[in-house]
């Protein structure tokens, strides 16, 4: 039997605890050499190079400590027979190493397709919340609707990030609403901002401008005659008088002058962009009034400045 020659002692050599040592860079070479000459006799032996593989297998192997691994296989048997140990060490190590990376990727694929699933649901749930508080909303009267102003301005920021289905019309008798309610009410002037834009971008079904921005200031077409202007995309500044916008992205820079006369905004998307919203002019609480008024398709602006 094989197993107390192993435990004891081989050949009459004693091991003492000392043994418990790495191998020595001799015997080390040793090995390396009989197992590469194992594995491919037709080339030499390598004195100081040899492969990943072979000498991670030769340093994880700790059978009692090294001095005594390298008598054990001396003594076991040629060299066929330690270069199989060591190859089925290599093998063992490679199978286990492939078995956990593919567990631990099965894991990872598991884990992102979870994450991707709870995701979605958040933000489901989180549209379908703000769809119905816009609902309940346009059901409000005035003195109930003033004080759900900045819920409101939040819950059609989530439906539009999130692309919640609302309708046109919802939006239409939250905006009628909202012309009975004091403009002085916190969170107002933020609301219709975001109201006239978001129905407006629902109305044309223009999700961003149809091509970059271009400034439109002290434009004027005098005369009865109003000059159309179709498919832009522009930022309004100065004086814009007669003019006829159809089918075109439309800014108001809320930091900037503007004067609008005998001015036309058919099918178009209307945004108001600045940092002072919940404090604007009188001149752009004036447009955003009468923008209110209509039905956003189509904006008639005989004057505002």
């Amino acid at each position: 039997m094989m197993e107390p020659i192993l435990e004891e002692s081989i050949s009459g050599v004693e091991f003492s605890p000392e043994d418990e040592m790495p191998l020595n860079n001799d015997d080390r070479r040793w090995v390396a050499q009989e197992i590469q000459r194992k594995l491919d006799p037709k080339e030499p032996p390598v004195e100081n190079v040899i492969s990943a593989a072979i000498a991670g297998a030769v340093d994880a192997l700790r059978p009692r400590g090294w001095r005594k691994a390298v008598h054990v296989l001396r003594e076991i048997g040629p060299i066929a027979t330690i270069a199989a140990v060591f190859v089925a060490v290599i093998v063992f190590a490679a199978t286990q190493y492939s078995a956990v990376n593919a567990r631990l990727a099965q894991q990872a694929r598991f884990e992102e397709k979870t994450s991707a699933r709870l995701g979605k649901i958040e933000t489901d749930i989180r549209s379908l919340l703000a769809v119905n508080t816009i609902r309940q909303a346009a059901e409000l009267q005035p003195q109930e609707l003033s004080k759900e102003l900045p819920k409101l301005r939040e819950s059609i920021q989530t439906v539009k990030d999130t692309g919640g289905r609302l309708s046109e019309q919802t939006l239409g008798l939250v905006q009628s609403r909202l012309l009975e309610v004091s403009d002085s009410s916190p969170g107002y002037w933020p609301l219709a901002f975001a109201l006239i834009s978001y129905r407006s971008i629902i109305i044309t079904g223009m999700l961003s401008p149809p091509k970059p921005l271009s400034v439109f200031k002290d434009v004027q077409i005098l005369g009865a005659q109003q000059s159309k202007v179709s498919g832009m995309a522009v930022t309004l500044g100065g004086l814009i008088e007669g003019l006829d916008f159809v089918d075109s992205w439309i800014e108001f820079d809320l930091g900037s002058p503007l004067t609008l006369k005998n001015t036309h905004f058919s099918h178009c998307v209307l945004v108001f962009r600045g940092l002072q919203v919940s404090s604007p002019s009188p001149v752009y609480q004036r447009i955003t009034k009468q923008i209110l008024a209509s039905t956003v398709a189509d904006v008639k602006i005989p004057s505002a400045g």
